[in-house]
């Protein structure tokens, strides 16, 4: 019922014969880029405008509303943190580290075989 499978590392990944899709791309979450990223294809304009308020649709620019901007504002308030007060700079670094945080849970759910 399981499979192992031994990489050039040395890394061993077992799973189930059923859910060949450890490596999906298709799995995982919303990710925002780093900050270099950012800079490279939002204008400084664009960058100005960041969305510090995302419950307020209004609010929300257009290019970053085309860039389907999600705040990670729950995730970040468990931090102690407030958007509002963010910079992009700060949040960029912070939102790294919640994708980090999610992709994490959701690598050792598959390792422990709860999907």
């Amino acid at each position: 019922f399981f499979t192992t499978f031994t990489f050039y590392s040395g890394v061993c990944l077992t799973m189930r014969q059923d859910l060949l899709v450890a490596l999906n791309p298709e799995i995982g979450s919303v990710s925002t880029p780093n900050l270099a990223s950012l800079h490279r294809f939002l204008s400084p304009a664009s960058l100005a405008r960041f969305p510090r308020d995302p419950l307020s649709q209004a609010q929300v620019d257009s290019v970053w509303a085309y860039h389907k901007f999600l705040s990670y504002s729950n995730a970040i308030s468990a931090y102690g943190l407030d958007l509002a007060c963010m910079t992009i700079d700060e949040y960029s670094t912070i939102a790294q580290y919640v994708q980090f945080q999610q992709y994490k849970a959701l690598f050792e759910g598959f390792q422990q075989h709860m999907w």
